[in-house]
């Protein structure tokens, strides 16, 4: 069995921090939106473009986090590998669970074989009786 490692993707990371940040902001927009629904002394045309304004700001970097994570899961194929594991690697490797890469052994180039045609270039002479 081989497995093919990969570099983590810092996508999830990222999903996870724009999906939070957008979910606070929403959260506390909606907070102030209420307030400002029940005190009047709150009202003002400032606040309420404000606080619009901040709503939907955290509804876009929550959907900008939503799609990170899911392009970062799509990608997942297109990450660069590191190295690969084999069975024999993996029951051979020191008990400290280092992994190490199989390293390819380089290529030698096999020279052509030529073959030699023996060319007659002198004619046999008679044998000398004598």
């Amino acid at each position: 069995m081989t497995r093919t490692l990969h570099q983590p993707s810092q996508g999830a990371k990222y999903s996870l921090y724009y999906i939070t940040l957008g979910a606070l902001v929403m959260i506390w927009s909606g907070i102030w939106y209420y307030y400002m629904w029940d005190n009047e002394s709150a009202r003002s045309t400032g606040n309420w473009y404000i606080c619009t304004g901040l709503f939907l700001s955290g509804l876009a970097v929550f959907i900008i986090g939503i799609l990170v994570g899911r392009i970062g899961k799509e990608a997942k194929n297109a990450d660069v590998p590191t190295g690969t594991v084999t069975a024999a690697t993996a029951t051979t490797a020191p008990a400290a669970n280092a992994v190490q890469p199989a390293v390819p052994q380089p290529m030698t180039a096999q020279a052509p074989v030529a073959t030699a045609v023996p060319v007659a270039t002198q004619t046999p002479q008679k044998a000398q009786v004598g």
